[in-house]
């Protein structure tokens, strides 16, 4: 589900979408939201956990990236589709915010 917190009323949630669950069993692992060039953007990043690369890291595993997942978001109709190209866009994910920057061409 997303919310919208930045309205009239901050301290109201009000849910503009909600991931369909055929999108949300395929892609749940690791989700990132980011606005870019002003469209609504979900990202899902695939992993997998790698095996150590020395004896010293054998104490910890880590997560590969090995996919994403770029969905479109349309919040007045609450449309989902998957998108396969940023254009200039760049995608910067984080766990704590994510960001789209326009990439140069020189």
């Amino acid at each position: 589900m997303i919310f919208d917190v930045g309205g009239d009323n901050p301290m109201e949630a009000r849910q503009v979408a909600t991931m369909p669950y055929e999108i949300l069993v395929k892609y749940f692992e690791r989700l990132y939201i980011v606005v870019s060039g002003g469209e609504f953007l979900v990202v899902s990043r695939e992993t997998e956990e790698s095996s150590p690369i020395n004896e010293e890291s054998r104490k910890s595993t880590y997560d590969s990236t090995s996919n994403f997942h770029v969905f479109k978001v349309d919040l007045s109709t609450n449309t989902w589709t998957k998108i396969n190209e940023l254009g200039n866009r760049a995608l910067f994910l984080g766990n704590n915010s994510s960001m789209s920057v326009e990439a140069s061409e020189n």
